[in-house]
């Protein structure tokens, strides 16, 4: 079948997606990938059309394709449903098919749009080629997982099937996102699992976790240390890149596993390696057999260092203690440290204040200040809304997409606003010394940021990338940046897109088996 995905520009490549790629091409489909133009720009509200959106749905139907694909998040449903519409109006026969977070979180209001005619709620890897079944006419029955539309009626139920072992999975089909995004080259993004073991009431890892435990699935599984290994060093064959990046929810856990891995990793590979994590893990001698082994960036989950938030609200156990020593231990070890903090309803102004003065104490290389943004089918929701912070009106707005951008205040705008200077200042924390912020903090002087527009934590991030190369992500925004001001477009050499497409063909394909459910443990009395 010929099948087209239309895929978003980030800073990394959607790894989901190039995996699904794998899959189709590996089945004897024909794929071609169009990417969409739009760049968000975290200053600006969000707008889901642009000037060349007709351009975009010419480029789709120019694909000739028979089935079109997306990976759908809340911040770019809008945008995806916007497209569709235009791909319906001047192309009615092509079968529109959509996954992702947005989906499975809400899978109802997803498919009850017009141009989408089928859903995949959860995994995808294995629903994606039933779904090509069910077109085609080999399938007749409408496996769990897969919702779609016949006349006015709604069809589907439960989630779609888990891959079992995810060593059966083949390498993902990275030579489109090489080629036509260039400021991701640097990179080479990589999972060795799936799923989250935290229960953080703000994110959809963990609702998904459950919704398995539900149907009787185990959702957390890894790969082997061996197939991630191998993966790596073929690429590392291919071409270097500059820096290898672990997407997994939470990477830095299973010490055994860990051990293993930095060893295989520093023998084969020895490039620099970033990761997300949790400030959980304490083992040291494993932190600098990793060290050793190339890991130079871990960006740190805390969200807030108010306790009581962060229990109470976020569902998150670690504590402020925690928190100092795992930073203090990476460090000390030169390891880059980036923070990612919530700005939420339930922190006021005076304990923001005090937060600010408990980072200035130990501070990580950067700290990313978001805002809360409210996801479907999140726990938070309930919880806001019970506490007077969310409108009970507005939980359908959720599901249809409405949201904002990080700069502008999404759905806590009143509460961005009231503490604008804050916010920025805490931006400036890690490139100031103690006494500074302690002076800022309790002075006249904190009307200064309170003027400062959102944009000035831009450039502030900026500098940042360019003096430590360790943040890759910071990189990215910055080439990203410089390609689109100065119109620069670099080709890469045939030959290494090539390889890619080989390095994805090295596992040969076949069917993936789905996960058994999880035997019940009778009880006995």
């Amino acid at each position: 079948m010929k099948c087209a995905f239309f895929c978003e520009l980030g800073s990394f490549p959607t790894l989901g997606v190039e995996y699904l790629i794998t899959v189709l091409r590996g089945a004897g489909h024909n794929v071609k990938i169009v990417f969409d133009r739009k760049f968000y720009k975290a200053w600006q509200p969000f707008n889901p059309t642009s000037n060349f959106d007709d351009q975009l749905v010419s480029d789709i139907i120019n694909t000739d394709c028979e089935v079109l694909f997306a990976y759908s998040t809340t911040l770019n449903f809008k945008r995806l449903v916007h497209i569709f519409d235009l791909v319906k109006e001047k192309a009615p026969g092509i079968i529109v098919a959509i996954g992702g977070p947005h989906p499975t979180y809400a899978h109802e209001q997803t498919i009850s749009k017009k141009c989408i005619d089928y859903l995949c709620r959860g995994e995808g890897e294995i629903a994606i080629l039933q779904i090509i079944d069910l077109i085609e006419g080999r399938r007749l029955d409408l496996p769990p997982g897969i919702f779609r539309k016949k006349g006015e009626v709604i069809e589907g139920k439960g989630f779609g099937a888990l891959v079992g072992n995810l060593d059966d999975l083949p390498y993902p089909d990275k030579s489109d996102f090489f080629e036509h995004v260039p400021h991701t080259r640097d990179v080479y993004t990589v999972a060795t699992g799936r799923g989250c073991y935290n229960s953080c009431t703000f994110c959809n890892s963990s609702t998904m976790r459950m919704h398995y435990r539900d149907e009787g699935f185990h959702f957390m599984r890894r790969r082997s240390v061996e197939d991630v290994i191998n993966e790596i060093s073929l690429t590392k064959a291919i071409y270097r890149p500059r820096m290898v990046w672990f997407v997994d929810d939470v990477f830095i856990y299973n010490r055994r596993y860990m051990v293993e891995f930095a060893k295989q990793y520093k023998e084969h590979v020895g490039i620099p390696f970033g990761c997300s994590t949790i400030p959980n893990f304490f083992h040291e001698e494993v932190i600098d057999a990793l060290f050793e082994a190339g890991l130079c960036n871990v960006e740190v989950g805390v969200q807030t260092l108010n306790p009581e938030t962060r229990l109470s609200v976020f569902g998150r156990k670690e504590s402020n203690d925690d928190f100092t020593t795992f930073v203090s231990m990476l460090r000390k070890r030169g390891v880059y440290v980036n923070t990612d903090h919530i700005i939420n309803p339930w922190d006021s102004r005076e304990n923001l204040k005090q937060q600010i003065l408990a980072y200035s104490e130990n501070p990580p290389n950067l700290i990313q200040v978001f805002h809360l943004q409210y996801f479907p089918d999140t726990k938070i929701i309930e919880r806001a809304v019970r506490d007077g912070h969310l409108a009970a009106e507005a939980v359908d707005a959720i599901g249809e997409g409405s949201t904002d951008t990080y700069f502008v205040g999404g759905s806590i705008k009143d509460v961005m606003r009231s503490l604008h200077d804050l916010i920025v200042f805490m931006s400036f924390v890690p490139f100031l010394p103690s006494w500074l912020t302690k002076l800022v903090i309790g002075s006249p002087l904190l009307v200064l940021f309170k003027i400062m527009p959102s944009g000035v934590i831009l450039p502030l991030r900026a500098l940042s990338a360019l003096f430590n190369k360790a943040d890759a992500a910071g990189r990215a925004h910055v080439k990203l940046l410089l390609q689109t001001l100065l119109r620069i477009k670099h080709a890469p050499k045939e030959q290494i897109v090539g390889k890619f497409k080989k390095l994805a063909a090295c596992k040969p394909f076949r069917p993936i088996q789905p996960a058994a459910p999880k035997k019940k443990i009778s009880k006995r009395f």
